[in-house]
């Protein structure tokens, strides 16, 4: 794709990164199937997702557009291939969102209250809470930040 880096500036990026801060999440989006994409570019690609603590993954299977360079570039895998690739990172990610969710049982999170009668919002992390109003002294309204322990973490929400 013509990208300016290689993947060892993206590892040093990456370590850099996690040593300033250990429970950082990353995000990136992924295409699979790009032209010339051989089999061992795709593990490469895996494995960079089980090596680091990929939370945000936006996955998708390589599309012509006509009038784009890759539109006439050599090496086009079939459709099924693309699709299969993307499908098999996207449960990969799904598994690695999971697990970097689990490492704040235990923490202490802030987040914003978005819905006072759900008692959900976000955190700066960007991963959606739910507050348990059983632990509150005072009952937050929308917009309030709020500090609250994690307790569990259970199709993508902190509780």
């Amino acid at each position: 794709m013509r990208r300016p880096y290689s993947i060892r500036d993206v590892n040093a990026i990456i370590e850099k990164a996690l040593g300033a801060f250990p429970l950082i999440g990353l995000g990136c989006d992924l295409i699979t199937g790009f032209p010339g994409e051989s089999i061992l570019d795709f593990l490469a690609t895996k494995q960079l997702l089980v090596k680091y603590p990929f939370s945000n993954v936006h996955v998708f299977a390589y599309s012509e557009r006509p009038g784009t360079p890759a539109a006439n570039m050599p090496g086009k895998l079939p459709k099924e291939i693309r699709k299969s690739r993307a499908h098999e990172i996207s449960k990969l990610a799904e598994q690695n969102r999971k697990r970097y969710l689990k490492r704040f049982i235990g923490r202490k999170v802030e987040f914003v209250i978005e819905d006072d009668k759900k008692m959900t919002g976000w955190s700066g992390e960007y991963f959606p809470c739910m507050l348990d109003l059983k632990t509150c002294s005072k009952i937050p309204r929308r917009k309030d930040l709020v500090s609250a322990t994690v307790t569990s973490a259970k199709d993508g929400v902190l509780t």
